[in-house]
């Protein structure tokens, strides 16, 4: 609205039922019934009195209408509900359901006096499922999308078992899934890849023909299954270098307010002397891939090697260091005392105390922690190698990794910029960013 003497404004709905203004035209007809749109509710307001009317009305339809000879499927529905874990109140039957006091009600199913299609929607789902095989006598081709949603861990590993015992000679299922704990109960022979890039979109077997490949896979999909749901992954060499990529991350997000997972980018178990099997199977599925692993083993450097070339980073030590031995090498002695003390917590303060004397390495005891004194190169070479000596590893656990990743990442800006630590890690941190993928 627009006057010479004050600001101009817009109209509002309030003003607008002031106005006396209305337009008579072909759609008049609209006029000869009670509506929202009709002039007859100018002159009585006849929402309550209509919904009160239509209910009364349906009410009285549904509790005349007979629907006895639908009631078999309630026979099927229980059977279905004891095979799927779906448990019932009362006798099943059908009814008519009464939409909002509408007449485009429809009849449906009750357990009692409950809708069932008010019931959780894993309950649905699974009777859904159940409904469909047992429709077709179990020779359906049943395709599920996304067969996790709605449905308890316990649940979901039960269905899927229940899947594989019913189709044994007849019928299939095909599912998609975001979820590792349905990817971990299936085995490599029933997973299949889909990966889709620029707008291309390929389906990838895991198993092949060679027995070790598969079985390595195998136990990937047992113990990290979430691997497979990531679209890029660090292959780790092992669970200490896991540990420590997952201290990476919450370093990345303190500083560079991001998670590798918002780069698409997560961690494999490669399994130390699998590490390479691993990797290339990850690969031929069309996962972009790197490794973290140690510089220990010389004969691995062909394969490392093989791998450049074909443009796959690898993030490894000087030689012949392990990850361990990289760390006590690179850091200040306070951190590394810090470091050291994981250890007492794990295996004691008298075991770790043995076998730092036992290597003449000088340090004291303090309230139950070990302090180091300052630290030679030497005395930082064995400290590295004491750590990671087989049959009494001191890190070889995820969690203790990511401790010692916590440790170094508080301290992070103390790091040599020179050395072999910090180089790697920041190696590993641009791989992690890519081309700002998401």
């Amino acid at each position: 609205m627009v006057c010479n003497r004050k600001e101009a404004r817009p109209i509002s709905h309030t003003d607008r039922k002031l106005l006396a203004v209305e337009n008579v035209g072909s759609n008049c007809a609209k006029d000869m019934v009670w509506g929202k749109f009709s002039v007859l509710q100018k002159y009585a307001d006849a929402t309550g009195v209509l919904h009160e009317a239509y209910t009364a009305a349906l009410r009285e339809v549904a509790n005349q209408a007979d629907f006895h000879d639908l009631d078999d499927v309630g026979k099927t529905l229980v059977s279905v509900g004891k095979e799927y874990g779906v448990g019932f109140d009362a006798q099943i039957k059908n009814r008519m359901i009464i939409q909002n006091g509408s007449f485009s009600s429809s009849v449906g199913l009750f357990d009692g006096n409950t809708p069932l299609n008010q019931r959780g929607t894993g309950s649905q789902r699974l009777l859904s499922m159940g409904l469909n095989i047992q429709a077709s006598a179990g020779n359906v081709l049943l395709l599920i999308d996304e067969i996790e949603s709605g449905l308890e861990p316990y649940r979901l590993r039960s269905l899927l078992n229940q899947f594989r015992n019913m189709y044994i000679t007849a019928g299939q299922v095909i599912i998609t899934t975001h979820s590792p704990i349905a990817v971990a109960e299936c085995t490599i022979a029933e997973i299949l890849i889909v990966q889709s890039k620029a707008g291309k979109t390929e389906v990838f077997q895991l198993k092949g023909d060679d027995p070790d490949a598969n079985a390595i896979i195998q136990a990937q999909i047992r113990k990290n299954a979430e691997a497979f749901l990531c679209k890029r992954l660090i292959v780790c060499e092992g669970k200490t270098e896991m540990g420590f990529v997952r201290a990476l991350d919450s370093h990345l997000a303190k500083t560079k307010n991001y998670r590798m997972a918002f780069k698409g980018v997560g961690t494999a178990d490669g399994g130390g002397s699998t590490i390479f099997k691993c990797t290339d199977i990850l690969r031929s599925c069309g996962y972009e891939v790197c490794l973290l692993m140690d510089s220990d083993l010389p004969d691995e450097d062909g394969q490392k090697a093989d791998l450049l070339l074909d443009d796959v980073s690898v993030f490894d030590w000087d030689k012949p260091n392990a990850l361990e031995e990289q760390i006590f090498f690179d850091i200040p002695t306070d951190i590394a005392t810090k470091i050291l003390n994981i250890a007492v917590s794990e295996c004691g303060i008298d075991s770790v105390k043995t076998r730092l004397t036992n290597e003449h390495i000088p340090h004291i005891s303090v309230d139950d922690e070990i302090q180091l004194s300052t630290m030679t190169p030497e005395v930082q070479k064995k400290i590295g190698i004491i750590a990671k000596k087989k049959g009494v590893e001191w890190y070889k656990r995820i969690d203790y990794g990511e401790m010692v990743g916590n440790i170094i990442f508080e301290k992070w800006e103390v790091i040599r910029t020179d050395s072999k630590l910090k180089k790697v890690v920041d190696e590993l941190m641009k791989w992690v960013i890519g081309n700002d993928r998401s």
